[in-house]
């Protein structure tokens, strides 16, 4: 018998457990923070924060901007409508975090639908969104009886067809040349 160590290549090392790797973990996420004065809402995306900021915010009058640098200033930026103060703070304050911050992580609300057979699948349709490609979901089965009625026409259409076809031997007003010599 061999004595000794074995041959060829060591075992590897067990992969560690779905948990220790979960604990192990240190993620990072950026904290979007209202700047309304007086307001002290965290929150985990630009949608978020945006939807937060008009909601709460600039629904309701006095429509005055009361976000970081506009509510230290005297008098304080005062707007006649909701829709002129919306597009302040879109233009001065939410872009600029925008693009200092980004959007951060993404979540959809839409919940799982069973399929229930009116939405048509994705191959049907093109990039832009048409539909290209014709569904047979709502399509007719036809019948025994009009199947061999079809058939049946067909086949007469067929016969016809041949019946008023010339045929080779018949002269048609085309002169044929023969060539040899």
């Amino acid at each position: 018998m061999y004595a000794g160590r074995r041959r060829g290549r060591p075992p590897k090392a067990p992969s560690p457990q779905p948990r220790t790797i979960y604990e192990g973990l240190n993620p990072h996420f950026n904290v979007f923070i209202c700047e309304w004065k007086g307001c002290k809402a965290e929150l985990h995306n630009f949608a978020t924060l945006q939807k937060h900021v008009l909601v709460v915010h600039a629904r309701n009058g006095p429509f005055a901007c009361q976000w970081a640098k506009c509510a230290e200033q005297q008098p304080p930026h005062q707007f006649s409508t909701s829709a002129h103060l919306k597009s302040h703070l879109e233009d001065l304050h939410m872009l600029p975090i925008a693009w200092q911050v980004g959007d951060g992580p993404q979540v959809s609300f839409k919940r799982y639908a069973p399929d229930d057979g009116t939405e048509l699948p994705d191959y049907l349709y093109d990039k832009a969104g048409h539909q290209i490609t014709p569904s047979i979901r709502d399509q007719k089965e036809e019948d025994f009886y009009t199947w061999r009625n079809n058939r049946r026409r067909l086949k007469e259409l067929l016969l016809l067809r041949d019946q008023n076809m010339p045929s080779e031997g018949e002269d048609n007003g085309v002169e044929e040349t023969v060539e040899g010599g």
